[in-house]
C-alpha cells in the first residue's frame, strides 16, 4: 500500500494535535490538583486552629474553669509618639506638635510634659509645656503649638538639630516617653 505525501502530512499533523491535546490536558489536570490541594490545606489549617481554640488544655479546666491571670498583676500596654507638622523650621515659626497615646487602660490622673530645643546652657530647654491629661482606653491625640526661638542675636539659639521630647507621667513617675528631632534654621 502506497501512501501519498498529503496523507502522511495529515496523519503527522493529527498525531501532533493529539499529543498537544494530551499535554494540555495533563497540564490542566496538574494545575487543578495543585489548586484543590492548596484549598484543602488552607481549610485544614483553619479547622485545626479553631479546634485548638475550643479544646481545653487540661482536665482541670472542666472542674474549675480556665486559669486567668489577675488583671492587677498586668501592666497596661502604652505607646506614645510625638510628631511635628514639619522637619525643618525657621526662626519664630509656628510649630504644631501632636502627641499620640495608645493604651489598654485608662490613665485618669496623668500629666503630659513636653520639652526640648535645649542648647545645653544655663537656660535649659526652650520648649516646656506641662498639661494635665485624662487618657482614655484606646487612642488619644493631643495637639500643642509652639513658636520656635530666634536663631540669631544674644537671646537666640544656633542653627541645628534639636530634640522634642514628651513624657507621660502619673504620681508614680514616668509611664512612657518619646522623642523626635527637628532642624531649626535662620
Amino acid at each position: 500500500m502506497v501512501k501519498s505525501k498529503k496523507s502522511e502530512q495529515k496523519t503527522e499533523t493529527e498525531t501532533k494535535d493529539r499529543y498537544c491535546l494530551k499535554v494540555r490536558d495533563r497540564v490542566f489536570l496538574m494545575v487543578a490538583i495543585i489548586v484543590v490541594l492548596g484549598v484543602l490545606i488552607i481549610f485544614s489549617q483553619k479547622s485545626e486552629t479553631s479546634m485548638e481554640a475550643v479544646q481545653p488544655t487540661s482536665e482541670s479546666e472542666y472542674e474549675d474553669g480556665p486559669e486567668l491571670e489577675s488583671d492587677l498583676d498586668q501592666e497596661p500596654e502604652i505607646s506614645i509618639t510625638v510628631l511635628t507638622d514639619k522637619e525643618v523650621y525657621h526662626s519664630n515659626e509656628e510649630m504644631e506638635i501632636k502627641v499620640l497615646i495608645e493604651t489598654t487602660e485608662e490613665l485618669p490622673d496623668s500629666e503630659i510634659y513636653l520639652y526640648g530645643i535645649d542648647t545645653g546652657g544655663v537656660r535649659g530647654p526652650r520648649l516646656e509645656i506641662e498639661e494635665d491629661a485624662e487618657i482614655k482606653v484606646g487612642s488619644t491625640a493631643l495637639s500643642f503649638e509652639y513658636t520656635t526661638p530666634k536663631c540669631y542675636g544674644c537671646a537666640g539659639i544656633s542653627e541645628g538639630l534639636y530634640n522634642i521630647n514628651v513624657e507621660l507621667t502619673d504620681e508614680n513617675g514616668t509611664i512612657a516617653n518619646a522623642t523626635t528631632e527637628v532642624e531649626i534654621l535662620k
